[in-house]
This record gives structure tokens, C-alpha cells and sequence, in this order.
């Protein structure tokens, strides 16, 4: 009588001699290290105030892989600025990371063009409110009541610009 071969036997025996090649196994260790490094830039993002003990865990990631996952983690954290009431706070946060590059100079002039567009966000605003009026005038509504609603990306059409010119600038 023959011998009746689970499913486990003959699944064994197809597979024998089948593995991953090595750009397969290449491409499974950088998304590994990819999610590592967005859990790190996450973490550090949304809780600042752990950021040096996240960064001890960091440093003691295995060697091989340290310098690829610190570059990740960076550039997933340049991509975490953001225009928020939180932003210069974060940028002095990610520029006193021990693993960021000596960006300082980018920064610094971010900063300095930041304040002055933060000023004429002021002046921008008025402008564009003029010219909504002026619109709503013309299609017939007017009077002192009306207040034109501006979208928050028109209003801050010029910080958003310099936050992705800075993104651009950082990218390692």
C-alpha cells in the first residue's frame, strides 16, 4: 500500500532548492530599515520631550545598517516640517539631532526669510481680502457686512513655497 504524503510534504518538497536572490533580500532589508526610520521620525516628531532616549535606540541600531538608517530617519523628518505654530521649535529640535547634517547655514537663512514672510503675511492678507470685495462687488454683493473667506493656502501661498524650498535644501 502507498503512503499517503500531507500537504506539508509535497508543499517541502516543490520548494526545495528555492530561495530569495539577493537583490530580493536586498530590497526586503531597505524596507525594513524604511519602516524603522519612519517609527523613529514619527516618534521624535510626536514626542519631542523622548527624543534623546529615541536617539540612544537609534545609535544602537547594528553598525551595518546605522548610516543608511540615519539618513532615512532624517530625510523622513525633513519631510515632517510643516507649516504649524510649531515649526521653528522642531527645526531647532531636528538641527540639534547628532546625526543631522551641518545644515546650518540653510536654517538660518530659513529663519531670516521665514520672519520677513511672516511679516507680509499681513500685508498679503489685506490685499487679498481688497481684492475679494472687489469680486464679490462686481457679481453684485457688497456692504460692510461682507467678509470674504480667503483659503489658508492663498494666505500662506509664500511661507509654503520657502517650507518646500527648505525640504528641497535638507534632503540628504
Amino acid at each position: 500500500m502507498s503512503q499517503i504524503r500531507s500537504t506539508i510534504d509535497i508543499m517541502m518538497e516543490r520548494t526545495s532548492g528555492m530561495g530569495l536572490s539577493s537583490s530580493e533580500k536586498d530590497q526586503i532589508r531597505k524596507e525594513s530599515l524604511e519602516k524603522k526610520a519612519k517609527g523613529y521620525a514619527l516618534k521624535i516628531h510626536d514626542y519631542p520631550d523622548s527624543t534623546k532616549k529615541l536617539v540612544e535606540d537609534l545609535m544602537s541600531e547594528p553598525s551595518g545598517d546605522l548610516e543608511e538608517l540615519r539618513k532615512l530617519v532624517w530625510n523622513n523628518l525633513v519631510l515632517k516640517i510643516d507649516n504649524n505654530p510649531n515649526l521653528t521649535t522642531f527645526l531647532d529640535l531636528i538641527e540639534k539631532l547628532p546625526f543631522a547634517p551641518s545644515r546650518k547655514d540653510v536654517l538660518d537663512k530659513f529663519r531670516a526669510s521665514l520672519k520677513g514672510a511672516q511679516k507680509d503675511k499681513s500685508k498679503d492678507r489685506k490685499s487679498l481680502l481688497e481684492r475679494e470685495r472687489k469680486k464679490l462687488a462686481d457679481s453684485g454683493i457688497s456692504g460692510a457686512a461682507v467678509v470674504p473667506v480667503i483659503s489658508r493656502d492663498s494666505e500662506n501661498k509664500r511661507i509654503n513655497e520657502l517650507i518646500n524650498s527648505l525640504k528641497a535644501n535638507l534632503i540628504v
